[in-house]
């Protein structure tokens, strides 16, 4: 059986991802019920917030106002989208709203591409304190990252 000091790393870890991935549903669910659209470029406006904010903390900026910045750039592109093709959409069919949304998707990971490339053809990833540990419960290894 693993220790607790084992456990605690993943524990936190996975506490963290699950409440991200909550907020994110909590979020797509509310967008749909407030305006009617599945937006499913939710995540990519997320992304590219995400790497500005990384950039500009890279950059020396403090880290809170790079946070402000990554919350008003997807405040701004979602506002923007909705301005200029909420009214063309309003009266079409559920499904060409919510595939209308992949276009911005698209566009975003498109620039995000562009702007931020892997670097020696690896993905991008995130690195967390649980990437080399691994523990054995009852005779099974979970397995490690990477």
């Amino acid at each position: 059986m693993p220790s607790w000091a084992e456990l605690e790393q993943f524990l936190v870890s996975g506490l963290a991802l699950g409440g991200v991935y909550a907020l994110s549903g909590v979020g797509l669910v509310v967008l749909y019920r407030a305006t009617g659209v599945l937006y499913l470029a939710f995540g990519a406006v997320g992304a590219v917030g995400a790497f500005i904010a990384w950039q500009m903390i890279q950059a020396s900026v403090p880290g809170w106002a790079a946070w402000i910045v990554c919350i008003a750039f997807g405040g701004a592109v979602t506002l923007i989208y909705g301005m200029i093709f909420g009214p063309p959409l309003a009266g079409r069919d559920p499904l060409v709203r919510a595939v209308a949304t992949l276009g911005l998707t698209l566009i975003l990971l498109g620039i995000m591409d562009l702007v931020w490339p892997p670097t020696g053809g690896a993905a991008r990833s995130i690195s967390l304190p649980t990437d080399n540990g691994g523990f054995t419960v009852f005779g099974s290894t979970a397995p490690k990252a990477r």
